[in-house]
């Protein structure tokens, strides 16, 4: 951990949402912890809008795992991580649920509390895992290699609605085996959104939202606990009006290759959506309709 950069971070403050089209929180203040007076849960499923006809027809894209399928990258054709859902009740998972704008609330999770918090991204399989990683801004990145396969992990920092290659936010190898976890550059103390590359095994994708407020979440494609498949649930919001935001990932890869081998993938546009609602005190906020179109190519 970088004591020095958290010491800035503390100074420099936090920043506005940068990976959404939004503005800062109204003067640009921190966000505060205070008691929720008559908290109320927001609730609601994030589906993939198909037909019973489409559903049935449709087939996952695949990519190709070309490298290192001894080491850990296993098959050499793969489902995409870029749409996943459940076929029976079309939830769609790794889809990050917000709210806009909140300027105090809630505490942070317990995770997220510490000064000295980190956040882990695991490279098992040839994917990393989490998919989509949520991060408190001011958070150290750590980066764990549970292959027998050496990685690089190369971070951009990213609009919501792009997949820019343009700024490098850190860029290290991961040798097998290994654990990263003082980085100076994957100490990532502002707001926004981050693309993570392999540039050894191209097809290996994920992303990092670093928040700036607790009322975050992300779905999954599977049901855990009591939530369903693609069920998003945001606990002890305070009453009022506010915005509420879908952010997906975008649906396509497209392989370019050099030399008759794929070197790269690139990505179509993410997905935002903006909801507006109104959460009153002592009734639950059901969202209905949450639909994820499928996206052309």
């Amino acid at each position: 951990m970088k004591r020095s950069l958290f010491a800035s971070a503390l100074v420099s403050g936090l920043v506005g949402l940068s990976f959404v089209a939004a503005p800062a929180p109204a003067g640009g203040k921190e966000y505060k912890v205070v008691e929720v007076a008559g908290g109320v849960t927001v609730r609601g499923v994030v589906t993939l809008a198909l037909s019973a006809e489409e559903k049935d027809k449709f087939a996952l894209p695949k990519v190709i795992h070309g490298k290192d399928n001894e080491k850990g990258c296993g098959e050499k054709e793969h489902d995409s991580e870029r749409l996943v859902f459940d076929r029976a009740t079309l939830g769609v998972g790794n889809a990050v649920v917000y709210l806009k704008d909140v300027t105090s609330g809630k505490e942070w999770p317990e995770a997220m509390k510490s000064e000295d918090r980190v956040a882990t991204i695991d490279q098992k399989g040839c994917k990393y895992v989490p998919h989509v990683l949520l991060a408190r801004t001011s958070t150290q990145m750590v980066v764990l290699n549970s292959d027998a396969a050496d990685h690089n992990i190369h971070g951009f920092k990213t609009p919501a609605d792009k997949n820019s290659l343009q700024s490098t936010k850190f860029n290290f190898t991961s040798a097998p085996n290994s654990k990263n976890e003082d980085t100076a550059d994957a100490f990532l103390e502002d707001a926004g959104l981050y693309l993570v590359k392999c540039d050894v095994h191209p097809w290996m994708n994920a992303y990092v939202l670093t928040v700036e407020h607790p009322y975050y979440t992300v779905t999954s494609a599977t049901a855990e606990g009591d939530r369903k498949p693609g069920e998003f649930v945001l606990e002890n919001v305070p009453p009022g009006s506010y915005t509420l935001v879908v952010w997906k990932e975008g649906m396509h890869e497209v392989p370019v290759e050099a030399d008759g081998k794929i070197s790269a993938y690139n990505y179509s546009e993410n997905i935002v959506k903006e909801i507006p609602i109104t959460v009153e005190a002592g009734k639950e906020c059901v969202v209905t309709e949450v639909k994820i179109e499928l996206q052309k190519k």
